[in-house]
């Protein structure tokens, strides 16, 4: 009888292996299974992190996945520390924001056309997100030797010496560095007229732990969107929604989609002197190409929500 072989997507060993070596790992070979092991360890926290900005589940979902489809495509380009965990906050936060800003729009011409309706509700609704928005803002503004520590301990709810290990350094330094990181909040807040003791602090780091849990099939779809949007060919039906796919932009370098709206002009100009006379000389000059949004890098219309269209990436 042959040997059982694991499933390469649960394989333990992975999880022994730092985030610089699972990146390494995924960008050399395509693996899901090392890609798989980072949204277990760091999916919740960008999900909560979504969650603690944008009111609709299903805009929390397209930004958790945009910020792994950036994390995929900029494997193997960006010099990685032990852990990523900072970085996933920081591109979490700004996807969320720019999915944020359409929805504020969007809700404010609703509005309009109705009447308002449970407002004290939504007073408390507002102010708890704020606070949230205040805290987030300060926790990314913390040094990184800082946010580190207490992202791992307060978000994921590393242990320290688990937080030791994915860091490089020492329990001791851990505990030294979480110490100072909450201190330096705390006085950040009361600055900002916001006085809140050891223990608030920590609840409201923690706060959404209850609905940040990544649902298996959100997590088994980002992962295999992940190595298809790595190796640039299109994306399977239902692994990622069009908007997700489309949010990335906002973090991928402008230069390629810039190159690519050129490329696309010439060619079309191309087709257009060849139709006209054969070799294109003396034909009609191309028209004048349009700026598009994304060609500039300015922000890009939100696609449908839709999962299950192929997306060409």
């Amino acid at each position: 009888m042959p040997a059982h072989r694991p499933d390469p997507v649960t394989r333990p060993a992975d999880d022994e292996l730092s985030d610089r070596e699972l990146l390494r790992r995924f960008d050399a070979g395509h693996d899901e299974a090392a890609f798989a092991v980072l949204l277990r360890r760091h999916g919740s926290m960008v999900l909560r992190t979504c969650r603690r900005v944008l009111d609709r589940r299903e805009d929390a979902e397209d930004a958790f996945q945009a910020t792994f489809l950036v994390l995929a495509r900029k494997a193997g380009s960006v010099s990685w520390h032990d852990s990523i965990a900072t970085w996933l906050h920081t591109a979490a936060r700004r996807l969320a924001r720019e999915v944020r800003r359409g929805a504020t729009r969007r809700q404010a011409r609703e509005a309009r056309r109705t009447a308002p309706a449970g407002a004290d509700d939504a007073v408390t609704d507002v102010s708890s997100r704020e606070l949230l928005a205040i805290l987030d803002e300060e926790v990314a503004c913390l040094p990184d030797e800082y946010r580190g520590p207490l992202l791992l301990c307060c978000m994921e709810g590393m242990s320290g010496d688990e937080a030791a290990e994915h860091l490089g350094c020492s329990p001791s330094t851990v505990k030294r560095r979480l110490r100072d990181a909450r201190e330096l909040l705390q006085a950040r807040l009361t600055r900002r007229g916001l006085a809140v003791s050891a223990a608030g602090l920590l609840a409201l780091l923690a706060a959404g732990t209850a609905v940040a849990a990544v649902p298996a099939q959100l997590a088994a779809a980002t992962a295999r969107a992940a190595v298809q949007f790595h190796a640039r060919v299109p994306l399977a039906a239902g692994l990622a929604s069009g908007r997700a796919v489309l949010l990335t932009r906002t973090l991928l370098p402008v230069v390629s989609l810039k190159f690519a709206a050129a490329v696309g002009v010439f060619v079309v100009a191309g087709l257009v002197g060849v139709n006209r006379g054969g070799s294109g000389v003396g034909a009609a000059p191309p028209p004048t190409p349009v700026a598009t949004a994304a060609a500039v890098g300015g922000p890009v219309a939100a696609a449908p929500a839709v999962r299950g269209t192929p997306v060409v990436v």
